[in-house]
């Protein structure tokens, strides 16, 4: 154990080969326009009255500042806007012209002649070159450090436009600071602090411990209060980053890990066991037998699981859309494969683990906003890596439902499972639509109210998709249309420093409209294009391997008004697939079902006679294919869209399609179906009985344990007349497994509830290995353990 007092190694060694003391150097003379604006948030920054420094006296600070601020101001070559938080210029936006020979000359140049505005004349201070992204490297990002210590969010974006700076947005430590940066803690001492405040002891550290300088200010709109940290990466349950001072032991920070996150598509399809990644060390099983499918397809041992195809088929249109949309080769730009598992039995409903770098879902999950929901955090976590906590944490959950509404084409998140957001009206849900209604009052797993914040961005979104007037402001935004707003909101998304503020992104949004929307426009129209494929395919044909080859052709989602009958839903009976007389080594046969001509915006499922969704698919294309089991029981197609939430009473028209269905090799085909046919949809059928939600209400007082048997140890208790969700039985349909007050699934003797349908429709789940008893040991009279036996 290294003692206290000392420096770690490293300390003071620049973690990025690029580092640059940015100081003052003269502004260049030359002709500029005079006559621009500034806009400020504080009096007296940068103004014409500022007083001059006294003979002899050297200038403050604020003096420096201001006529860094004029000279800036005056440099540009359109009407300059600032904004300014705590004396900090947060945001920056114009045309300043600069020098270099690449962009991060030019990025360097910029500061280096700037460094008073941005208050970063002090030798404690450097800028690292983090990244370089965007447009022929037009966004170089800098990472802050303090004496050779990271500053934790201290993040700079300057986005260039050829030989001009066009904005700025970030924050940083302002000159003048001092710190011991001599922790009085040792790394070891700040990890056992960790584990006490997260109460997991037995965690374990996902990246070694390391010293920062943290300050509350740059994440929020705070007074500003630097300090030396540990940062501390605690992985378990709840993987998380816990930021100890390295002076005091107190807890400043906690910022949770896991967000509620070739050129051709590729997959490993994982079966999660229901288990989840904290409680397996990232799904880390002794062999691969968890392994269901590739980007091939799901493996024919899996073909009968609905849940496996789900994910499989909705994992490859998320890419497709990622990819057609944005122009994305996976979500780090580079085809890295998507890891995704089915049937885990995390809490709530999907998330993508930035620790473990895969995607986990939950039964009865899937559907198309919430997987490119969670496919947003991974591009965030591989380009600004947007802090999970307070405003940056709130941006990070808005991004992520501005891609999920671009994805399924409405302002509602994942409504095929009871709605958990509106864009377009975030208070109906509880959530603020304005910044002056931030919030920090939620529960404390949120982060900093990260989800409830969210609803502030999105309400922007909506605006700027479907156009409206702001109730609080009376502002009214003119629509661009919801492509060109999601298509800017993602070249926003990629490019904020990882501590931005709400208030940041808004001038990076303005910032990002100025560069990439002033010279795209087609008939008054916004237009903006795609970010180019890095390896210049832009061929609309994808292959997709799959069962036999097929291939996608991406289509204009124009939507049809060809004046045929209205429904927001069909369904159609299909023919009855036979299963094979052969041996299969799988147990199952399975029924392939394409739909080709399918307006891209209506949904296809197929569902039983008992209403359970057996494959379904929402596809951004018009060919559309769903597999489903070849057990002669009775299927439906059931064809849906959503109605458009501006006008609810406004169902969209059906269309004209083909259909194939195809039973397998030796399978045999019952029905009208046996040749490809063009089918008009024209009227809907009446609308079926929804099948009950599965609920079970405790005939008396009764213990839940976590598995099925009495074995296994209680882990809740419900009351006499509890009525709780049910999630399944085990094999013996002996037992149930429902839902806890905590969202973990527990298990109950089926004797002890009553269920509000028939046992036989829940589905089966995997019963938990039984626990080994500890064997009671033998005590004599005197309190010493008994002699072992001698054979």
């Amino acid at each position: 154990m290294r003692a206290a007092g000392q420096s770690p190694p490293g300390v003071g060694e620049p973690a990025r080969p690029r580092r640059t003391n940015v100081t003052r150097r003269p502004s260049r003379p030359g002709s500029r326009h005079r006559h621009r604006r500034g806009v400020l948030s504080e009096p007296g920054v940068g103004s014409s009255n500022s007083t001059p420094s006294s003979p002899g006296r050297p200038p403050t600070l604020e003096e420096l500042q201001g006529s860094a601020y004029q000279r800036l101001r005056d440099s540009s070559t359109v009407p300059a806007e600032f904004s300014f938080q705590s004396g900090f210029p947060r945001g920056v936006v114009g045309r300043f012209p600069t020098e270099g020979d690449s962009p991060v000359e030019r990025a360097t140049s910029f500061l280096e002649a700037n460094a008073d505005l941005y208050l970063q004349g002090d030798e404690n201070l450097a800028l690292e070159v983090l990244r370089v992204s965007g447009p022929d490297d037009q966004r170089v990002t800098f990472q802050q450090t303090y004496r050779g210590l990271p500053v934790y969010g201290g993040e700079l974006v300057v986005n260039l436009d050829g030989d001009e700076v066009v904005g700025t947005v970030g924050g940083l430590l302002s000159a003048g600071v001092v710190l011991n940066v001599v922790p009085a803690l040792a790394a070891e001492d700040a990890e056992q602090v960790a584990e006490q405040d997260r109460g997991l002891p037995a965690a374990g550290q996902l990246a070694p411990s390391a010293l920062m300088v943290y300050d509350p200010a740059l994440l929020d709109p705070v007074p500003s209060a630097p300090r030396l940290v540990w940062r501390v990466a605690r992985g378990g349950n709840e993987p998380s980053i816990l930021l100890v001072d390295a002076h005091t032991g107190e807890v400043v920070f906690r910022c949770a890990l896991q967000e509620e996150h070739t050129d051709d598509f590729d997959i490993d399809l994982e079966d999660a066991e229901y288990t989840n990644a904290a409680d397996t060390l990232c799904y880390d099983f002794p062999d691969s037998s968890e392994e269901i499918g590739s980007e091939e397809g799901v493996y024919d041992f899996a073909q009968g699981d609905a849940e496996a195809q789900d994910v499989w088929n909705t994992a490859l249109q998320i890419w497709l859309f990622y990819h057609d949309t944005f122009g994305i080769h996976s979500y780090d730009d580079n085809g890295e494969p998507m890891d995704a598992y089915a049937h885990s039995n995390k809490s709530g409903t999907a998330s993508y683990s930035s620790y473990c770098d895969l995607f986990q879902f939950t039964d009865g999950s899937i559907t198309t906003d919430i997987f490119a929901h969670e496919f947003a955090h991974a591009v965030i976590n591989e380009s600004s890596d947007l802090i999970y906590a307070n405003q940056s944490g709130a941006l990070n959950e808005s991004f992520a439902d501005i891609m999920g509404a671009r994805a399924d084409g409405n302002w509602t998140v994942a409504e095929e499972l009871g709605t958990f957001r509106s864009m377009s009206n975030p208070p109906a849900f509880g959530d603020p639509d304005h910044l002056s209604e931030y919030t920090s009052s939620c529960n404390p797993a949120d982060n900093g109210c990260v989800h409830t914040n969210s609803g502030i961005q999105n309400k922007v979104a909506y605006l700027l998709g479907a156009g409206g007037t702001h109730p609080d402001t009376n502002v009214t935004v003119e629509s661009i249309g919801m492509g060109p707003m999601a298509s800017l909101a993602f070249a926003v998304m990629a490019s904020l420093p990882s501590g931005a503020q709400i208030a940041d992104a808004r001038t990076y949004w303005v910032i990002v409209a100025d560069v990439f929307m002033s010279d795209h426009t087609a008939d008054g129209e916004v237009v903006i294009p795609p970010k180019p494929l890095t390896n210049g395919n832009c061929d609309p044909d994808v292959r997709v391997a799959g069962r036999g080859e097929s291939s996608r052709k991406q289509a204009s989602p124009t939507r049809s008004r060809s004046g045929l009958a209205r429904t927001p839903w069909l369904l159609l009976p299909l023919p009855v697939c036979l299963p094979t007389q052969d041996s299969d080594p799988s147990g199952m046969d399975h029924s392939l079902l394409t739909l080709d001509g399918l307006d891209p915006g209506w949904g296809a499922w197929v569902v039983d006679n008992e209403g359970d969704v057996r494959a379904k698919r929402r596809g951004e294309g018009m060919f559309v294919s769903l597999l489903y089991p070849a057990d002669g029981t009775n299927y439906f197609l059931k064809l849906f869209d959503p109605p458009d939430e501006a006008n609810p009473s406004e169902p969209l028209y059906s269309e004209s399609f083909t259909i194939r269905l195809d039973c397998g090799e030796t399978d045999e085909l019952l029905g009208p179906l046996s040749a490809p046919t063009e089918i008009l949809i024209a009227t809907p059928l009446p609308t079926p009985t929804p099948p009950a939600k599965p609920i079970a209400t405790f005939l008396e007082n009764a213990r839940c344990r976590s598995g099925d048997g009495t074995a296994f140890p209680d882990v809740a208790f419900f009351n006499e007349g509890a009525v709780v969700p049910v999630e399944g039985r085990n094999r013996t349909s002996t037992w149930i497994r429902v839902l806890s007050p905590f969202g973990a699934g527990c298990w109950v003797f089926l004797d002890l509830v009553e269920l509000n349908l028939p046992i036989d429709l829940l589905p089966i789940l995997p019963s938990p290995a039984t626990p080994t008893p500890s064997p009671t040991p033998c005590v004599t009279a005197a309190g010493r353990l008994c002699p072992t036996p001698t054979p």
